[in-house]
């Protein structure tokens, strides 16, 4: 199957923290860490990955680098796709960049 992806993935390990999930499900995790990543969408690694439509609110880590304060990018997403791996989110376009603490 050829890959479809229009945006360049970068292959990432950066910390997830979910701040919300709706539908709400018994046992979500709180913190998660993607695979990679694009401006479109990332895959994240899940022992209970969510099922395919679930609409997520989440926080991704960026590192810090020199003098630069640690950042965070604040973005909402929906679960396309769900695995025994992890699942696969699509971004929405809207997004907040803000530094950490």
């Amino acid at each position: 199957m050829a890959d479809r992806r229009c945006l360049e993935r970068f292959a990432l390990d950066l910390p997830v923290k979910v701040l919300s999930v709706s539908p709400r499900p018994d046992s979500a995790e709180s913190r998660l860490r993607t695979v990679d990543i694009s401006s479109s969408g990332a895959f994240v690694c899940s022992r209970r990955p969510l099922s395919k439509g679930t609409r997520m609110l989440l926080e991704v880590q960026l590192p810090a680098r020199g003098r630069q304060r640690q950042g965070l990018v604040q973005v909402s997403g929906t679960v396309v796709r769900s695995g025994p791996e992890g699942m696969a989110l699509c971004f929405d376009r809207d997004y907040r960049i803000m530094t950490a603490g």
